[in-house]
């Protein structure tokens, strides 16, 4: 192994302060390396933090990536003074042991070697595995190989740019599928769609998890996840539209163990629906001023509660308030059910919203809507009775004493 000897000499104007011998022949070490610094200053102690930050400077310069300061020990100091000038000279002798650094630079050195074979590893393999066409497999090999901690951004990037390019090859393709469907009925026959690897002849890739689902209205697809048979092909039925209008339909790949996969642009269906907009349930709350009125409707999924859905009123003479809330949760064992609602293909998540408005405005006939995702929840206030009522330090007010509140529950 070879040592390396540092021998830094700052000398300044000493104007006849007496050198120390060991400042002018500094010993020499294979077991370490040595640094010296000397600063002036008027003031005895900011010539030792110059001289001392003078030390740190050249060794770690010196050392660069592999310096470590805990180790910079301080082997000797010596002060020199100018009788003329009042001048103080620091002078110092420090140490760092010559092992830390070997040690540091063998395993930085195993470090860019196995760096160097995580990479050329994986670029061979996938480049040997695209020229037959199995792009998917390259494709899966460089995204494993990007997710090693060892290796530094600048090579990630690279295998980001080979796999960036490899998914240009992969075609996620719509089959014939009805361009009409209707709210009241499922969609006649299935969305399906072909994916497969262009190469010498275009290869159909088996395996692949597909998830379908919308981006423009909403509904029910059966299933929403489906894997490609060895012919390449999935295929899934559109149980239910939730509202009229044009509807879009993805489908794409999904691995969480590839994100990259998102890369590829999914297939797209789009559907002019017809119809008008399908309950799902509908119910009513009488409603009396001074009173909070509750009703919980389950929600089904075939027979099996994954939710509850509260709705809340609370009549005043100033105002009627109105929450809506969606609890998701299979265990209905704290809750008193008032109502039940059979939905398929939703998924909750806890959402709560309100709004109140003013007893004198509320005409019979009002309706109001309180959108809780997957829902939107319409209140029809019907049969008003009116009275005017004596408030305290107020006057007479014009207010609602009884109601009922009709309400209509719709998927979005």
């Amino acid at each position: 192994m070879k040592f390396r000897f540092l021998t830094v000499i700052l000398l300044p104007a000493l104007s006849g302060a007496a050198v120390p011998s060991w400042f002018v022949s500094p010993p020499e070490s294979a077991e370490k390396f040595y640094f010296l610094a000397a600063a002036t200053s008027t003031d005895k102690s900011a010539a030792r933090k110059a001289s001392l930050r003078d030390t740190v400077v050249d060794s770690s310069s010196y050392l660069g990536e592999y310096f470590d300061r805990t180790l910079l020990e301080l082997v000797k100091e010596r002060y020199g003074k100018d009788i003329k000038s009042g001048v103080y000279t620091c002078y110092m002798l420090s140490s760092y042991p010559r092992s830390d650094t070997a040690e540091k630079e063998l395993r930085a050195e195993w470090r860019r070697k196995e760096i160097k074979a995580i990479f050329v590893s994986a670029v061979k393999k996938s480049k040997k595995l695209a020229a037959r066409d199995r792009v998917i497999e390259a494709i899966e090999l460089l995204s494993a190989a990007k997710t090693n901690k060892l290796l530094p951004e600048v090579k990630k990037a690279e295998l980001e740019n080979m796999i960036r390019e490899f998914v240009t090859r992969v075609k996620i393709r719509p089959l014939e599928y009805p361009h009409a469907g209707n709210t009241k009925a499922e969609l006649r026959g299935e969305l399906g769609v072909l994916v497969s690897v262009l190469g010498r002849v275009d290869k159909p890739v088996r395996g692949m998890n597909m998830t379908f689902g919308f981006t423009r209205n909403s509904g029910f697809i059966d299933p929403p996840f489906v894997t490609t048979d060895k012919k390449g092909l999935a295929s899934v039925k559109v149980r239910r539209f939730n509202r009229a209008g044009e509807a879009v339909i993805f489908a794409k790949i999904s691995n969480a163990r590839v994100p990259e996969f998102s890369y590829i642009p999914p297939a797209r269906f789009q559907i002019e629906v017809g119809g008008g907009r399908v309950a799902v349930m509908k119910g009513v709350m009488p409603v009396r001023r001074g009173r909070i009125k509750k009703q919980n409707i389950v929600l089904l999924e075939d027979n099996l509660p994954v939710g509850v859905l509260l709705l809340e009123t609370d009549l005043r003479p100033d105002k009627m308030g109105i929450s809506a809330k969606i609890v998701p949760t299979k265990d209905i064992a704290g809750f008193v059910v008032d109502k039940q609602a059979h939905v398929a293909g939703i998924k909750t998540s806890e959402i709560s919203k309100n709004f109140s408005v003013s007893a004198a405005k509320i005409k019979e006939g009002d309706n109001f809507s309180i959108e809780v995702e997957p829902f939107e929840v319409i209140i029809i206030a019907q049969k008003l009775k009116r009275e005017t009522i004596k408030i305290p330090l107020s006057g007479q007010k014009d207010t609602i004493r009884q109601m009922l509140l009709k309400y209509v529950l719709f998927y979005r």
